[in-house]
C-alpha cells in the first residue's frame, strides 16, 4: 500500500479495526534536534546513560535528519518522574502504551539491547535483538518469533523502525519497519514500567553484572510514546512515515493522523479541555459549555459567568476581582477596595475587611491596642493604652525601649550587675546566682556559697627546692593562690610532709607556712623546711613528700590542693 493510499483510507482503516482502543494520545515525543527533551509537555527529559552520546544529521528516510549518536556501552534512560509511567494526571496509563523508536545498530551479532527495564527478579528483561531477530526477553526466558527463519531482521547500520505496544497483561506485540514480527506475546508479568524507576534505550542501568558484548553503538532519530495500542494498520501506517512524510496540511511539524487540529497550524498541541480538540481549533477552549466568543473566561471554565465588578472579564479569570491594583491572588482583601493592602495580624484577611485588625480575639471597637496584639488588655499605669502598644507602661518617664525596669517605676535606671535588668526589678543584683535577700556579697558578681566570691588554687608546674639563708631550705610548691577582689585577704596554710614515713605528723612534718594573699591578687606558694626537716632532707638525698596548700576565699569555704613529689637538696 503506498503512501497517498494509506492516508487517504487511514480513517475508514481505524474505524474499522477491531480491538483495543487505537493509539490516539501520543504522551512523549523525542526528536533529537539538540534536545532530549519531548515536544509534549508533561514528559520528562531523556538522560545519557555512559558517556559519548552526541548529535549529528544523518540521512533517515531519505532524507536529512538530526539524530543523537551513541557509542557502545551507551544509551538513554527515560526516568520515572512526575508519574509518566505511574499513572498521574495527563501521563502514560500503566496497562496500555505503546513506544516507538526509529533507529540503528552498527552491530546486530548476538544480543543487543533496544529496551531494557529490571524485572521484579532481579531479571534485565526487555526488547534485545538477537543476531538480528527481535526477541522479548522476561524472567529468563527469550520470546521468539513463531518462523525465525522467514521473520523479518535488524540489519547492521540500516535505519528501522520498531514498534513495542502492550495492552493488558495478556498481549504484547513488537512491528520491524510496519511488520509484525511479534504477536500476543503472552504471560508476561515483567512487561509494567512499574517495577523500574525508568527504562533504558540501548543498554542497562551500568548496574553489574553487565555484558559489555549486548550493547551496540549507533543512533537514533525519534522515539515516540503513546497512551493506547497500536494495531497493524497504525503500525504500517507509522512506518511510512520513514517514506516522503504523510501529510501535515498546516505545516505545524505533526502529521494530521497525531495532529489535534490537523487544519490549523499548533506544534505546541495545546489542548486546555483535554477533549481531542486542540485549543486552535475548538470553539469552546475551557470546556465549561459557553463558546469563546461570549465567554467572559474563554481559558478557564467558568459556567456561571460570575462578575464582580462588572467589567468584560470574569472573576474566575479576572486577575482584580475589585479593582483595586491589587491582583486577587495576592489582593488581602479581594471583594473589597483595599489597595493599602494593610495586614495587621498577618492572617492573610487585609484590615479593609477584618473586623479585628490584630487578631487578639478583641474587636477593634473595645482594643486598647486595636493594631497590636493583647488579648489580656493590660495597662499598668491604667492610661488607658495598653502595655502592648504604649510607649512608658509604668508611666515613670523612661521609654520602654530603654527602660530597665518596663513595668516597675525605676526612674534612676541603676543596674548593679549590666545585664539590662534594673536593680528595681532585679532579684539578684550581682548577678551571681545568690538572691539578695541571701547575698552575703550582694555588690560581687562572683558568687560562692553564700553569694561572695571564692579562693582558688592552680597548679602552675613542678616541686621543686631552692637555698633559703645559708643552711635553709625553701620547697617552691609548684601551687599558686587567688584571692578575689572586692574582698579580705585570704589566709593561706600549707604544709611538706615525708609520705610512707611512721611516727607523729610533727615527725612526718619537713615544714609549714601560715600566710595570706591580699585582695584581687595571687601568689605562689612556697614553703620553707625547718631546720630538721632540712637535715633530714640533706641526709636522705631523696625524698617523696605529700604537699598541702589550702586557701580560704571570702566565701569562707577553704579550697585545699594536694600534690605528691619527690625533692632533693638544692645543690
Amino acid at each position: 500500500m503506498d503512501v497517498v493510499r494509506s492516508l487517504a483510507l487511514f480513517g475508514l482503516v481505524l474505524a474499522l479495526t477491531a480491538g483495543p482502543a487505537e493509539a490516539e494520545t501520543l504522551v512523549g515525543d523525542w526528536r533529537f534536534d539538540e534536545s532530549r527533551s519531548s515536544s509534549v509537555a508533561g514528559a520528562p527529559a531523556l538522560s545519557d546513560v555512559g558517556t559519548g552520546n552526541a548529535f549529528a544529521t544523518e540521512t533517515v528516510g531519505g532524507q536529512p535528519d538530526r539524530v543523537l549518536t551513541f557509542p557502545a556501552k551507551n544509551g538513554l534512560l527515560l526516568p520515572n518522574e512526575n508519574g509518566f509511567f505511574t499513572g498521574a494526571p495527563g501521563s502514560l496509563r500503566d496497562d496500555v502504551y505503546s513506544i516507538v523508536i526509529d533507529m540503528r545498530f552498527a552491530d546486530v551479532a548476538d544480543y543487543k539491547r533496544i529496551l531494557n527495564w529490571e524485572g521484579p527478579n532481579g531479571t534485565d528483561d526487555g526488547l534485545y535483538a538477537k543476531a538480528g531477530l527481535l526477541v522479548y526477553y522476561s524472567g529468563g526466558v527469550d520470546q521468539l518469533p513463531p518462523d525465525p527463519a522467514t521473520t523479518p531482521k535488524l540489519e547492521p547500520n540500516t535505519w528501522a523502525q520498531i514498534t513495542f505496544t502492550r495492552f493488558g497483561k495478556s498481549e504484547l506485540d513488537v512491528y520491524l519497519n510496519g511488520e509484525q514480527v511479534l504477536s500476543d506475546v503472552a504471560d508476561n508479568p515483567d512487561v509494567s514500567l512499574l517495577d523500574g524507576d525508568g527504562l533504558w534505550f540501548f543498554r542497562d542501568d551500568l548496574a553489574p553484572p553487565d555484558d559489555p558484548g549486548e550493547n551496540s553503538a549507533g543512533a537514533v532519530a525519534r522515539i515516540r510514546f503513546y497512551e493506547g495500542w497500536i494495531n497493524p494498520t497504525q503500525a504500517e501506517q507509522l512506518a511510512s512515515q520513514q517514506a516522503p512524510p504523510i501529510s501535515d496540511a498546516d505545516a505545524d511539524g505533526r502529521y494530521d493522523f497525531e495532529d489535534n487540529c490537523a487544519s490549523a497550524a499548533n506544534p505546541d498541541q495545546a489542548n486546555l479541555d483535554a477533549d481531542g480538540q486542540g485549543d486552535a481549533c475548538d470553539p469552546d477552549d475551557d470546556g465549561d459549555s459557553l463558546a469563546d466568543g461570549a465567554d467572559n473566561c474563554p481559558a478557564l471554565a467558568n459556567p456561571d459567568q460570575a462578575n464582580l465588578e462588572g467589567d468584560a472579564q470574569g472573576d474566575a479569570c479576572d486577575p482584580d476581582d475589585d479593582n483595586d491594583g491589587a491582583a486577587d491572588a495576592s489582593d488581602k482583601c479581594p471583594t473589597v477596595s483595599d489597595p493599602g493592602q494593610g495586614d495587621t495580624d498577618s492572617d492573610g484577611q487585609g484590615d479593609a475587611c477584618d473586623s479585628d485588625d490584630d487578631g487578639d480575639g478583641v474587636v477593634d471597637a473595645s482594643d486598647k491596642c486595636p493594631t497590636v496584639t493583647n488579648p489580656a488588655q493590660e495597662d499598668t499605669d491604667g492610661d488607658g493604652q495598653g502595655d502592648a502598644c504604649d510607649a512608658d507602661d509604668d508611666g515613670d518617664a523612661v521609654p520602654d525601649d530603654s527602660d530597665r525596669c518596663p513595668i516597675v517605676v525605676d526612674a534612676g535606671q541603676a543596674d548593679t550587675d549590666g545585664d539590662g535588668l534594673g536593680d528595681a526589678c532585679d532579684a539578684d543584683d550581682d548577678g551571681d546566682g545568690v538572691l539578695d535577700a541571701l547575698d552575703a556579697c550582694p555588690a560581687l558578681a562572683r558568687a560562692g556559697v553564700n553569694g561572695c566570691p571564692a579562693a582558688v588554687v592552680n597548679r602552675t608546674g613542678r616541686a621543686r627546692t631552692r637555698r633559703a639563708g645559708r643552711r635553709g631550705i625553701r620547697v617552691l610548691t609548684g601551687l599558686q593562690a587567688g584571692c578575689p577582689a572586692a574582698t579580705l585577704p585570704c589566709p593561706i596554710r600549707g604544709a611538706v610532709t615525708v609520705v610512707g614515713s611512721g611516727g607523729t605528723s610533727a615527725v612526718r612534718r619537713l615544714g609549714r607556712v601560715k600566710t595570706s594573699v591580699r585582695p584581687g591578687a595571687s601568689r605562689n606558694v612556697a614553703i620553707k623546711l625547718s631546720k630538721r626537716g632540712a637535715r633530714r632532707l640533706r641526709r636522705a638525698g631523696r625524698l617523696r613528700v605529700r604537699i598541702r596548700v589550702t586557701v580560704t576565699g571570702a566565701d569562707g569555704r577553704p579550697v585545699t590542693v594536694t600534690r605528691k613529689a619527690r625533692i632533693r637538696p638544692p645543690r
